[in-house]
């Protein structure tokens, strides 16, 4: 047993090195926890945004594909300042008295119905049945087809940045084919005779991010 004034300085010199030891070994796990946190934690943040950005291209396109069902008619072109499609088979914008600008409206409305930007970070894609429905109507011969498929794509994005290498400028595309409800009629609805026309080759759509699927290209 240790007494005296010697042994009080021995005890104070081993309980100081022992706390100094503590506190390096605290500081040492805390530099390996917790940079692990924060990725698990920016992780979540970044999935969870990648996946809303799914969920609003997924509502969007299935909601543009009920209002072309239906009536084909969601608005005027003068009706989605800001929208923009990217060049290839595409309408121009039109006013409302001229044939085909319900190929405009229903791209832009389903962009607007998605609601991750009106301009070309979004992608629409519209295709048809190649039967009776050429003239945007509902058929009666039971073994024809008459529907319209609308597809979309978007680049998603990290919103944190800690998974910008993962997930920046990775293309989702979303597809909804419905049976055409109502006819396009005159005098806002002429698709039969829209530019571009349904006689022409692949479906009115804007240049892919990468390809469109097949399924996409027809009904």
């Amino acid at each position: 047993m240790v007494t005296g004034r010697d042994g009080l300085h021995a005890s104070t010199g081993t309980t100081g090195r022992r706390r100094r030891d503590e506190r390096g070994t605290a500081l040492v796990e805390g530099a390996i926890v917790i940079p692990v946190l924060f990725l698990i934690l920016f992780s979540v943040i970044d999935f969870s945004w990648a996946f809303y950005q799914y969920i609003s291209l997924r509502q969007g396109v299935r909601e543009g594909a009920r209002e072309a069902a239906v009536t084909t008619i969601p608005g005027y072109a003068t009706s989605w300042p800001g929208c923009t499609l990217a060049t290839n088979n595409v309408p121009t914008p039109q006013n409302q008295v001229t044939a085909g600008v319900d190929f405009f409206d229903m791209m832009c409305y389903t962009k607007s119905r998605i609601g991750l930007g009106m301009g070309q970070n979004v992608r629409v894609s519209i295709a048809w049945s190649s039967g009776e429905a050429q003239n945007w109507a509902p058929t009666t011969n039971p073994s024809a087809t008459d529907s319209v498929v609308i597809c979309a794509q978007y680049k998603i994005s990290s919103l944190t940045g800690a998974l910008s290498p993962i997930l920046n400028n990775y293309v989702v595309t979303s597809k909804t084919e419905i049976r055409i409800e109502q006819p396009s009629t005159l005098p806002y609805g002429d698709i039969l005779n829209a530019t571009p026309s349904l006689a022409s080759s692949g479906p009115i759509a804007e240049q892919a991010f990468t390809s469109w699927p097949s399924s996409c290209t027809s009904a």
